[in-house]
């Protein structure tokens, strides 16, 4: 074999095995990557649900006394909507910030739907009072309502 040919050869056979490792070196990056993103499927699938959800306060009534509706006091009566297109859990009430008892502790809210939450809370005549509702996931509204005679 003269000089000439065995440089070439030389040369085509680092080649080869420079392809070679790049390729291994791309497949094991490849596979490493994707093993440590599997989690992020289960995030995304329910952040993806969580974007469709869109619980609202249509309206907040404030009522003297709750015995038309099988409870005694006074409270406020939450009609809550779902604007968006999956199903909504509310399971939380907050009145000012400080969590208030609600009945049913939680609801479903179908979309397009409007559900009535009755809240325990002694309100007054004329203060506007932050009401807030938080679904399962984490998504929130809330909304200021002013008090008027019950």
């Amino acid at each position: 074999m003269r000089r000439g040919q065995a440089d070439i050869l030389g040369a085509l056979i680092l080649m080869v095995a420079a392809v070679a490792l790049a390729a291994f070196i791309l497949g094991w990056g490849a596979g490493l990557v994707s093993f440590s993103q599997m989690g992020y499927s289960e995030v995304l699938a329910r952040e993806g649900s969580r974007v469709g959800e869109a619980p609202v306060l249509v309206d907040v009534a404030f009522d003297e006394d709750l015995v038309d509706e099988g409870w005694s006091g006074r409270g406020l009566i939450l009609f809550v909507a779902n604007s968006g297109s999956v199903a909504s859990v509310i399971d939380r009430v907050y009145v000012d910030g400080a969590a208030a008892e609600a009945v049913p502790s939680s609801v479903v809210v179908q979309p397009k739907q409007v559900v009535k939450m009755l809240v325990r809370y002694d309100w007054e005549v004329g203060r506007t009072y932050l009401v807030r509702i938080a679904s399962t996931s984490g998504v929130v509204y809330e909304g200021y309502f002013v008090a008027g005679g019950g």
